[in-house]
């Protein structure tokens, strides 16, 4: 079988190289296409495919240019199928073209499928020859409501967790009120939040402040670490959850990771605009469990009420904590990426690919 596989974005990458990975384990005739459409050697299958092969394709794919050249390059390739990982409202194009080259495709739904896909975009998603899995319950029961052709593999966050090496000397202290802030993990998103949390921090000064910044995002808050009550810290996020008080995430998926490591947490949607059930945990709840602001309610010291709340209100916080349960009880324990490959394969042979 040969498998040619593109993410949506680089932070969808590790998704699908260990995906590859595992169909590699699974399938001993797989052989993947790197975005030249060459077959990938052994060594390659082994490590971390997407990564050192397939990266010219990660983030330009949001390029009309870019979208031209992945369908050129899979019309050439003609692998057994095409695996999407991540819903890019181009990836509709590049389905379609492998559609009418009679390419199966499988397309991974990151998050939030159901709010990123049109009327029309889903009628020409609409199509035998696409498998569709979801990392949501909520992305499953929306596809399965348009009677997709679909099956839920469970979230990569449950996988990644458990995979987490915790950082055994790392602590803090527990006589102070520690809060984690994740501003997300690019540049770009870091700038947009970094107004907000200044002001925050300004308006509490007897929070200890742990921001958590990756390669690309620790220049924008490292002048933060002068206020005296800030630590910008590139520990891993999940490190922070465990072990702070309570947390401030700007995106979807870093709800559900705080919430499957049992931080109460306060969701800010910064992008402008009201918004309702922005974050993956009150969507998989299809209740409030966590408070969201955004639009006019998006202010720091509604945030810092609720953050008050959480902090000083036992019940308040065990009542978070209780429908937390609830909602890794629906997400499950799956790991995501041995499923979606077992499932592939599967599918393929039971289509009769050759």
């Amino acid at each position: 079988m040969k498998y040619f596989i593109v993410s949506s974005n680089k932070h969808l990458d590790l998704l699908g190289s260990k995906i590859a990975n595992q169909i590699a384990s699974l399938d001993v005739r797989a052989e993947f296409l790197d975005f030249e459409g060459r077959i990938v050697p052994d060594e390659a299958q082994a490590g971390d495919y997407c990564s050192s092969l397939n990266g010219p394709s990660i983030w330009p794919i949001r390029s009309f240019g870019i979208v031209k050249k992945v369908k050129r390059k899979v019309f050439e390739a003609n692998p057994d199928v095409l695996i999407l990982v991540g819903f890019d409202k181009r990836f509709v194009n590049v389905s379609r073209s492998a559609r009418q080259a009679k390419i199966k495709t499988c397309l991974i739904a990151g998050s939030s499928m159901k709010t990123k896909v049109d009327g029309e975009n889903l009628n020409l998603l609409d199509h035998s020859s696409i498998k569709f899995l979801a990392t949501t319950p909520v992305d499953f029961d929306f596809l399965m409501s348009k009677r997709m052709n679909a099956d839920y593999i469970g979230n990569p966050a449950v996988e990644l967790i458990k995979e987490h090496k915790f950082e055994d000397d790392f602590s803090l202290n527990e006589n102070e009120v520690n809060i984690a802030v994740i501003p997300g993990s690019g540049r770009k998103q870091a700038r947009r939040a970094k107004s907000f949390i200044y002001r925050m921090i300004q308006e509490k000064q007897n929070y200890n402040w742990q921001i958590a910044v990756t390669s690309d995002s620790k220049e924008v808050f490292i002048s933060f670490e002068s206020l005296g009550n800030v630590c910008v810290t590139e520990v891993p996020k999940y490190d922070l959850f465990r072990n702070c008080n309570a947390a401030m995430v700007v995106s979807p998926n870093d709800s559900l990771e705080s919430a499957s490591l049992n931080c109460p947490q306060v969701y800010v949607h910064l992008n402008g605009g009201r918004v309702k059930q922005a974050s993956l945990v009150n969507q998989v709840a299809k209740k409030e469990v966590i408070k969201e602001f955004s639009g006019k309610n998006c202010k720091p010291a509604t945030v810092l009420a609720e953050l008050d709340l959480i902090l000083n209100d036992q019940n308040y916080c065990a009542g978070i904590l209780a429908d937390y349960q609830m909602v890794k009880s629906k997400i499950g324990n799956d790991r995501a990426s041995r499923k979606a490959a077992q499932i592939i394969v599967d599918w393929l042979e039971e289509s009769g690919s050759s």
